[in-house]
C-alpha cells in the first residue's frame, strides 16, 4: 500500500494522526536508526550517567533514558537524544561532560533548550563533576508519590507451603553462590 493511499483511507475520526504524514516520509529507515543509536547511546553510557540512573530508579523515578525526540520533517529533520526524559513532569535531565563546555557546544545545547522549552519541555542540566561530588541529588525533580514507579510487592498465600518452601530453596541457593 503507497503513502498516499495510507491517507485516503483516514475516516474522519482519525484526523488526528495528519501529524505523522512526515515521518512516513522516512518510514521504516528513520525508525530503524533511532532505535539503533538510542540502544547505542545506552550502551555507551557514561560513569556518570549509570550513577544518576541508578539514583533515579532506586527513587522509582520513572524515566526514559536516551529518550529519543524527532523534529521537523523532510530536509530539516532533526533528533535530539535526551540522557533521561521524565514524562510526569515533562523535563529532561541532562549530564554534561566536559564537551559540553565548548563554545559551538554551549551553542547548540541552547538552541535544543529553546526547541524543547517550545514543546513545553524543562531541560535541567547537570555537569558530570558535580555528580561524582554527589551534588547533583537535589537538582533532579521528582514527581508526586502517584507517578512514581510501585514498589516490588511479592504476595505469598498463608497456606501455601509449597511456595514458602521454595523461595526457603531459592534464599539458601543465592547465599550459597555468594560464599
Amino acid at each position: 500500500m503507497s503513502r498516499d493511499s495510507f491517507f485516503t483511507k483516514i475516516s474522519s475520526e482519525e484526523q488526528d494522526f495528519e501529524h505523522m504524514r512526515p515521518f512516513l516520509d522516512h518510514g521504516r529507515k528513520l525508525i530503524l536508526w533511532v532505535v539503533k543509536n538510542m540502544r547505542r547511546l545506552r550502551r555507551n553510557a557514561t560513569a556518570t550517567e549509570l550513577k544518576v540512573g541508578k539514583y533515579m530508579y532506586h527513587r522509582r523515578i520513572v524515566y526514559i533514558s536516551q529518550a529519543p525526540f524527532v523534529f521537523g520533517e523532510g530536509e530539516s529533520l532533526k533528533c535530539y537524544f535526551a540522557d533521561f526524559y521524565i514524562p510526569a513532569l515533562r523535563t529532561i535531565v541532562e549530564i554534561d561532560g566536559g564537551l559540553h563546555e565548548r563554545p559551538e557546544s554551549v551553542l547548540y545545547d541552547r538552541e535544543r533548550d529553546r526547541i524543547f522549552a517550545g514543546i513545553g519541555i524543562t531541560t535541567v542540566r547537570i555537569k558530570s563533576s558535580s555528580v561524582k561530588r554527589n551534588e547533583y541529588k537535589d537538582r533532579i525533580p521528582v514527581p508526586d508519590e502517584k507517578d512514581l514507579r510501585p514498589e516490588r510487592v511479592t504476595v505469598i498465600p498463608e497456606d501455601d507451603s509449597v511456595y514458602r518452601e521454595e523461595m526457603y530453596l531459592k534464599s539458601v541457593l543465592r547465599s550459597r553462590s555468594r560464599q
